[in-house]
């Protein structure tokens, strides 16, 4: 299979804790919670607005559904529907907005339903949220 080269970072910003992080609803309203996936995603043509704030991280190589692909760089965001929770999303060439919800789970203590014929449900120890079900896809983050 093809590899599609990494995005390149022509900035490279100091890191630090309290470095900027982009509010989600400036990226978009719909995120796909994503069972099948151990990593937040984001595509690159969708935060080129932000590309300053690209912070460098260990490369990581994906399989996709459209081939492998790599990223060498994460975005700082916040969420403010999962309690304003930090997530580093990875930038990726090409991807549609992902929330890994298997991380979550295993490291966040959330947890996800998929009640039959019914909605699906994201539940934090503080929080429950009904996500949007259309075409088998769930979806978080409505703003």
């Amino acid at each position: 299979s093809e590899t599609v080269p990494p995005v390149e970072c022509p900035i490279e910003p100091t890191a630090s804790p309290s470095h900027k992080r982009v509010e989600a609803e400036e990226i978009g309203e719909m995120w796909i919670a994503d069972t099948g996936s151990g990593h937040d995603l984001i595509g690159r043509d969708q935060v080129l607005a932000h590309e300053s704030l690209f912070q460098k991280s260990k490369r990581i190589n994906f399989r996709t559904a459209g081939g492998g692909t790599t990223s060498t760089h994460t975005l700082p965001m916040r969420f403010p529907v999962l309690e304003g929770q930090d997530v580093d999303p990875h930038v990726l060439p090409s991807t549609p907005p992902v929330l890994s919800v298997g991380y979550r789970c295993m490291n966040n203590q959330f947890a996800f339903l998929w009640l039959p014929e019914k909605g699906s449900l994201l539940h934090s120890p503080q929080w429950l949220c009904s996500a949007t079900c259309r075409q088998w896809l769930h979806s978080v983050c409505r703003y």
